[in-house]
């Protein structure tokens, strides 16, 4: 009797301890990551894990061209994720929504992240979001073929002239000297980095910035040189043949094109070809300041009655982005400074020129109709390229679109 009393003892012993242990909470976590860059993102979620027993956290990654649609359609249906990526440059239409969870109650070290990231996640003293990364735009080269161009300098790097004119040379010169079948410049011109390089160009002047408010900002001299720089890379032919997105990349990946403006993610994908001898400069000067488009991919956590998956998704949020060293192996430059600052992120190839890039970038304004703008411009910089059309052609024409769509009521 007295074994089996001391038997049940220990049974209730252990059963208490049990029960001295957080339930586990399962969380749901929506990534627009499909490329290269799901595979450092899966192994931070894997790490946290595996370090975090009373949580569990599962990604689901969903294309680019449908993750926000969607995300949205989840978002009104009322089964959105705890946790999803949103761009910082559309963070207003979510707070709009009443979507997302205010973070200011969970002890984030805001001071850790640059003041312009702080300035677009935050909406009247209220954080909506946590910033991850910066990705800034930058220029990858094929170093054999610019070196058999004869344009590159004692530092091996690309020889541009400043100006439009001067990156038309260098991109005539590069061509005449390349085999058939490779191509001078092979960004994309048929998704959003084509209007991504019209805003740095953008940017670049003193007179630049796109505002968008009731009236668009774009029929200007700074808008006019802008356009004015894809209008001489068209009538140069060194940028007026189709490149879809998948093309583009391959092409540059594959050593099939000698430049490339892409963003600074991309680098995890061209190294996988142990082939290509690449190296990567800051988005051209070719106006009167350093600037490139960029944006963050931040963490929001979506509103819901069970305030313990709020403070578990805020939990891991905080955990990554302090540990955000692997999400830097694709590429992107951590938000988190003092990731930056550690040894191992500076021992990373090319992470000089992409903080400095990082360090330049111009951000969209916040406007509620952001999205619809943007798709808009990409669509008429692509037609614009494969077309007859002129500058001023097309600047009435971008001008009076945009402000249709910002005439519209919601």
């Amino acid at each position: 009797m007295k074994l089996f009393t001391l038997f049940f003892a220990q049974i209730l012993f252990i059963v208490g301890l049990m029960g001295n242990e957080p339930p586990l909470t399962n969380l749901k976590y929506w990534v627009l990551f499909s490329g290269g860059d799901a595979r450092p993102m899966q192994l931070m979620v894997d790490k946290f894990n595996a370090s975090h027993k009373h949580i569990n956290v599962k990604m689901k990654i969903i294309k680019w061209a449908e993750y926000y649609p969607t995300l949205n359609k989840n978002i009104h249906t009322k089964n959105a994720p705890d946790i999803a990526i949103v761009h910082a440059s559309l963070l207003p239409w979510y707070v709009h929504q009443n979507a997302l969870a205010d973070l200011n109650s969970y002890e984030i070290p805001w001071k850790n992240f640059s003041p312009h990231l702080i300035q677009a996640i935050r909406f009247e003293q209220k954080h909506y979001a946590l910033p991850l990364d910066m990705h800034p735009q930058v220029m990858y080269f094929n170093k054999k073929y610019l070196a058999q161009a004869h344009l590159l300098d004692k530092n091996g790097n690309p020889i541009i002239r400043s100006g439009i004119e001067g990156f038309v040379e260098f991109l005539q010169k590069l061509q005449k000297s390349l085999p058939p079948d490779v191509v001078a410049f092979s960004t994309p011109n048929d998704n959003v980095l084509n209007w991504w390089i019209w805003y740095s160009l953008y940017s670049q002047q003193e007179n630049g910035g796109y505002i968008l408010n009731n009236k668009a900002a774009i029929n200007n001299p700074a808008g006019k040189k802008a356009f004015d720089f894809f209008y001489k890379m068209r009538e140069a032919k060194v940028w007026n043949q189709e490149i879809h997105d998948e093309k583009g990349y391959n092409l540059f990946k594959f050593n099939k094109a000698a430049t490339m403006i892409t963003g600074v993610w991309t680098t995890w994908n061209f190294q996988q070809n142990k082939e290509l001898d690449f190296g990567v400069v800051e988005f051209p000067k070719l106006f009167d300041k350093s600037a490139n488009f960029g944006d963050s991919h931040t963490f929001v956590i979506l509103k819901s009655n069970d305030l313990s998956k709020q403070k578990a998704s805020a939990e891991f949020i905080k955990w990554i982005s302090e540990n955000s060293y692997d999400w830097a192996i694709s590429g992107q430059v951590p938000a988190n400074l003092n990731v930056l600052k550690t040894e191992e992120f500076k021992k990373l190839p090319f992470r000089k020129v992409y903080v400095k890039s990082a360090h330049d970038m111009a951000l969209y304004p916040k406007n509620l109709k952001l999205k619809e703008c943007n798709d808009a411009m990409i669509t008429i910089l692509s037609d614009f390229l494969m077309s007859h059309d002129s500058v001023d052609d097309v600047m009435i024409k971008a001008e009076k679109r945009l402000n249709t769509i910002l005439k519209k009521s919601e």
